[in-house]
């Protein structure tokens, strides 16, 4: 435990040709952007040691480093920007270089860990590069948690990276942490809700007493989620007491751009569009700008996006608004623009990329209950709705642009579990009937339009597929209930799984992994299938065949392990759950199943 700001100024004081790389990393909203800037502005007050701001959702690696960030200095619309001072000509003696977003990352087509990594080691090479002799240059990273784990092994050093805790760790979870200043008995909520209190004149002395639940601890500890709660607390539509679904809140806020209830009337440009409507165009613009960098989208994709979805007319009456003012009203929460491509189309980001999530989860839904009702629509009637493989080939189109991550996929659950349970059943049993179709005819990508090259289809049908499995792990952990797949063979979904997971690039899984829960994989081959780390709650794997599979650090609560073939070789290192499993009936393995337990 120490404090972010006083160990970053004593790295800056004593500079180390060896040691000239910092790590910031912490979850979306928790504050690093902001500390960066914070640090560049103090420093630069000081004046002793020059800074650049480098936000990497705006460099374009297409060569070297530095003359990306030369062309990013080029191209400052307001020529405030000196000289890149990363050239010779413009050599500074000492510099703080500062890269915000590594998880904001996109290069040639490449995106998230593979792209961070690189940029990882160009930063590496150009440190070496200009310390050679003396502690020239140091560099400060920062991103969100997955993207740092990515490239954990290239930052060996005790205290290289620095994670940011929330407001307010339990005590149940001190003695994990080191922590001779006692910094973890501060409860930094309280100090929080008190400033707040004090600039927004409603007088709060600390947490309010309805928001002192243990199902909102986790929510009121994350600095951008309890300012969330906040806005919400305000308005006084949600009781506190009984809520801890974060999308419950999100949809608060939402509800509250469209009344426009800090100004006492909706916005006249509004009066022509429903809630509901509202709520769908933005939902579209999450959905384009997910599937471009995850955060940034263009008038062009979104104008794209609406008209296959049959939106034209209801993006039409937003741009009429636009001219009174709606623009405005939209960019002031939740987008800002960030510039405009080089043919003139304006792009725009979502302020806090976990509300762009959030409106993707909710898209990813409403897309779920359509494919239902076409396919019912089909069954009731053949020359109506659409067939398996044409449901298929809408999942693809809505989720095989882009990977889904642990981020979406949270607020997806969230989402699954405002719906009713009845109904998110049927919804399972449509997705788990897709899964096996998929699994026995592959994705119809040859229906995409227009139809991507063989590389990118590839990397469509595989984002498509695993984002399948995620949504029908979903549903069923609302459920409750396991997924019924219809194998093709013993063997399919094995090799399915091998081909999701690809190379293992270090110790973190594939969404894929995190999804096996529930999942009825009775008599499958998982013969040496790498389950390390596997969340395999619930499932079926009676009859399963798993020697020499790797189930380290698997999680197996309540799953189903009768008669499962498994030899030596199986690895069950530091397993969960296997007390709470179905025991395997076979005798013969009785004695490695009981030391299994044991270890």
């Amino acid at each position: 435990m120490v404090s972010l700001a006083e160990a970053l100024h004593t790295w800056l004081a004593n500079p180390d040709r060896d040691d000239a790389i910092r790590v910031i990393c912490g979850g979306p909203g928790c504050g690093k952007s902001s500390f960066t800037r914070i640090l560049a502005a103090k420093l630069a007050e000081q004046g002793h040691l020059p800074v650049l701001v480098v936000p990497l959702h705006q460099l374009e690696l297409e060569a070297d480093l530095v003359e990306a960030i030369a062309t990013l200095i080029r191209t400052d619309p307001d020529r405030l920007l000196p000289p890149n001072p990363l050239e010779p000509n413009h050599a500074e003696p000492r510099l703080l270089l500062i890269f915000d977003g590594l998880d904001e990352l996109a290069m040639q087509g490449k995106v998230g860990n593979e792209a961070a990594q690189q940029f990882v080691r160009e930063v590496q090479k150009l440190v070496n590069r200009f310390n050679q002799r003396t502690p020239r240059l140091q560099v400060l990273l920062s991103g969100r948690d997955l993207s740092v784990q990515a490239n954990s092994t290239e930052f060996r050093r005790e205290g290289q990276i620095l994670h940011i805790l929330p407001y307010f760790v339990p005590e149940d979870q001190w003695e994990s942490y080191e922590d001779d200043q006692k910094l973890l008995a501060d409860d930094r909520r309280q100090f929080w809700w008190k400033q707040y209190g004090t600039v927004s004149d409603r007088g709060y002395i600390g947490l309010p007493t309805e928001l002192q639940h243990d199902n909102l601890t986790e929510i009121t500890a994350q600095p951008l989620l309890n300012y969330l709660v906040a806005l919400s607390y305000r308005r006084e539509h949600l009781n506190f007491a009984e809520t801890s679904n974060l999308n419950q809140i999100y949809a608060d806020l939402l509800d509250a751009i469209y009344e426009r209830a800090w100004a006492g009337y909706q916005h006249p440009t509004l009066q022509n569009v429903s809630r509901e409507n509202f709520g769908r165009i933005l939902e579209e613009i999450a959905l384009s700008s997910w599937h471009g960098d995850g955060r940034t989208t263009t008038v062009q994709d979104i104008e794209k996006h609406c008209d296959s979805s049959g939106l034209k007319k209801l993006l039409e009456v937003f741009q009429e608004g636009a001219k009174t003012g709606v623009t405005r009203l939209l960019t002031a929460f939740y987008f800002r623009q960030s510039g405009s491509l080089r043919d003139g189309d304006k792009t725009f980001e979502f302020t806090h990329k976990s509300f762009g999530e959030y409106l993707t989860a909710r898209r990813i839904i409403r897309g779920i209950a359509r494919i239902a009702t076409e396919l019912d629509s089909h069954q009731q009637d053949l020359d109506r709705g659409w067939d398996e493989r044409d449901a298929l080939a809408h999942w693809a189109a809505l989720c095989g642009a882009s990977e889904m991550d642990v981020y979406l996929f949270n607020f997806v659950c969230n989402e699954m579990q405002l719906h009713d349970p009845d109904q998110v059943a049927r919804w399972q049993q449509v997705l788990a009937h897709l899964f096996g179709v998929m699994l026995r005819q592959g994705m119809p990508m040859e229906r995409l339009t227009p139809r991507p090259d063989y590389h990118e289809e590839n990397r469509q049908a595989r984002h498509a597929e695993e984002s399948l499995l995620a949504v029908l792990n979903a549903c069923a952990r609302h459920t409750n209930q396991p997924s019924k797949i219809e194998h093709p063979s013993p063997e399919a979904f094995g090799a399915w799984l091998v081909r999701i997971q690809g190379q293992r690039m270090g110790g973190e899984n594939v969404l894929a992994l995190s999804c096996l829960g529930f999942l009825n994989l009775e008599n499958c081959i998982l013969m040496g299938r790498d389950l390390d780390g596997a969340i395999l709650d619930r499932a079926i794997l009676d009859r399963a065949i798993l020697d020499r599979a790797i189930l380290d650090g698997a999680i197996l609560d309540g799953a189903g392990l009768a008669y499962i073939s498994w030899n030596a070789e199986t690895s069950w290192r530091n397993v969960q759950g296997l007390k709470t499993a179905k025991k395997c009936a076979s005798r013969i393995a009785t004695t490695a199943w009981s030391a299994a337990i044991q270890e």
